[in-house]
């Protein structure tokens, strides 16, 4: 028997375009690099992690967001 674990997304901007990071409870389960507006990385994760809701990041998410986007 599987157990769904819920999932969610935030996007983010970085200096070369919209970026996106999905996690459940377990952690990071997704990252969505740079696409040109935030329509296009919303459908795109959606179709990767289905079933995630937009969610404001927790902060854990929110320090991986920062780093990801100081990279960028």
């Amino acid at each position: 028997m599987s157990v769904m674990t819920a999932a969610y997304f935030a996007l983010f901007d970085t200096a070369i375009g919209v970026c996106g990071i999905a996690w459940t409870e377990h952690g990071v389960c997704g990252v969505q690099l740079p696409e040109p507006n935030a329509e296009t990385a919303r459908a795109r994760l959606r179709r990767r992690v289905v079933g995630a809701c937009e969610h404001p990041p927790i902060e854990m998410i929110q320090r991986t967001i920062d780093g990801i986007a100081a990279l960028l």
